[in-house]
């Protein structure tokens, strides 16, 4: 009887060492109120029910912890780092509040504090690899890099395949000068991983220092059409807290991502649910109406446009959207009154500006198209598609001067296959203007892009227009 119950009394001390200290409501930080009426009525029943459990058991580390992990969804970051706060004193075992709270104050900028809350974590849970990644994140940006280094060094090391941790390593290595040894980690991640935005910005930083513009403005390039494309890593917690998310602003985040990757009709489907979450969204309504007239669904973009007008049918996307759809199906004067119409409302709308150029050009209105595209660059001096048809009218004009300018802007910040050829009709212009040095340069480039894309045609292309000139310059 006695070794059982000495059993019995070892296991309830246990059990009490693992729920942690018991702290009294008062030592406990005061979670700043928020004001939820502003809030989607999903998203609003979702932190005011979160809320209305922690009121009914204040000292309960769940309830602290599951408002907290909320208030991180929806960017209620000091809400959320005190709400936590309060989860760690009430239960310090456990791993999730500590790792919560320390992507909170990541957030806030409190970095020192971040670093220990992680140490802490990974205390817990030596072999948690999101651990000890976002660890190198808060010793890099809070200026440690030789610590940053060896931490994501030995993540590698237990873990080859960590791509997030081999493009974190990288941002490291950029930082303490290291370019080459960065653009390696880099290039790296983004073969393992696939496209996301800020690995194109970090090869382009890298290449800008080491003093290559030509490939610094080709990762831009890329950056720009994987903007929305996020690195999708394997953190557990983190996954966790998006599946939270009932906004119709995750939902417009994950469409876009979606589209840039090529996937459009995932991205639709995400698109109609985010209206369905928020009908007064005109993002997502507008969205929707772009989507449609890329697919040429034109009935589907009536009945789009209609009912996004019951929302507001003086948004001025949603009136370029449409004139966009209208210029798609060949309706040119409806598509000009659509265009004028959103112009009227965003007079300074560079791709607003285009699209009319293209109507007018397709209406033979030549003279005033070429105004418009004119006035899309001084707004978006990258405008690329009022670069193209500026180009495109200059040349058949035989003002090869005035187009050089154009031909190296789209030269410059195009992306993809089509790069080559970009860079074989700036030489060829180049070649009738008689500057022979600029039009090698330009052949070299496009004979360089051809063959790291795997383009044999350019390839072939450009060295032949590189023979030709040699052969030229030899007679």
């Amino acid at each position: 009887m006695g070794l059982r119950r000495g059993a019995w009394l070892f296991a309830f001390l246990i059990l009490c060492a693992a729920c942690g200290p018991r702290v009294p409501l008062e030592a406990l930080p005061e979670i700043p109120a928020v004001p939820t009426a502003d809030f989607l009525p999903a998203v609003r029943t979702q932190l005011d029910d979160a809320r209305a459990k922690l009121d009914q058991d204040p000292t309960d580390p769940t309830h602290n912890g599951r408002l907290g992990m909320l208030y991180l969804v929806y960017k209620l970051d000091h809400q959320a780092e005190t709400a936590l706060r309060r989860a760690r004193l009430l239960a310090p075992r456990r791993f999730e509040w500590t790792y919560y709270h320390a992507q909170a104050l990541l957030r806030l900028g409190n970095y020192d504090r971040a670093t220990a809350a992680l140490e802490a974590a990974i205390a817990r849970k030596p072999g948690d690899v999101a651990a000890r990644i976002q660890l190198g994140v808060a010793q890099r940006r809070s200026g440690d890099l030789g610590a940053a280094q060896l931490t994501l060094t030995a993540v590698l090391e237990d873990e080859a395949d960590q791509v997030e941790a081999r493009f974190q390593l990288g941002r490291v290595l950029l930082r303490r000068g290291e370019i080459d040894d960065a653009i390696v980690a880099v290039e790296q991640a983004l073969e393992q991983h696939g496209p996301f935005a800020d690995g194109y910005f970090a090869l382009a930083e890298a290449y800008r220092r080491n003093s290559d513009p030509a490939r610094a403005q080709q990762q831009l390039g890329l950056f720009e059409r994987y903007r929305g494309v996020r690195l999708q890593g394997g953190d557990r917690l983190m996954g966790r807290l998006r599946q939270l998310d009932r906004s119709a602003r995750s939902l417009l985040h994950r469409a876009d991502q979606l589209n840039r990757l090529g996937r459009a009709e995932e991205a639709i489907e995400l698109l109609h649910q985010a209206v369905a979450a928020d009908p007064g969204s005109l993002t997502a309504h507008s969205a929707l109406l772009w989507a449609f007239g890329s697919k040429r669904d034109f009935a589907a973009v009536d009945r789009q446009f209609g009912e996004a007008s019951a929302v507001n049918p003086d948004d001025p996307t949603l009136n370029r959207n449409l004139g966009r759809a209208r210029l798609l199906e060949g309706r040119y004067v409806e598509a000009e009154t659509a265009l004028r119409r959103a112009l009227e409302l965003n007079p300074a709308d560079a791709t607003g500006l285009a699209m009319l150029g293209q109507v007018l050009e397709q209406r033979g209105e030549n003279t005033q198209a070429e105004a418009m595209y004119r006035n899309a660059l001084e707004h978006d001096p990258r405008q690329m598609p009022a670069h193209t048809r500026l180009a495109e009218r200059l040349l058949q004009r035989r003002a090869h001067t005035e187009a050089v300018a154009h031909l190296e802007a789209i030269a410059r910040y195009s992306v993809g296959k089509e790069t080559a050829k970009h860079w074989r009709r700036l030489g060829e212009n180049y070649v009738r203007l008689e500057r022979a040095d600029a039009a090698r340069a330009a052949f070299e480039t496009g004979l360089s892009r051809a063959r790291a894309d795997g383009n044999r045609q350019e390839e072939t292309r450009n060295s032949r227009a590189l023979q030709r000139l040699d052969k030229e310059n030899n007679q």
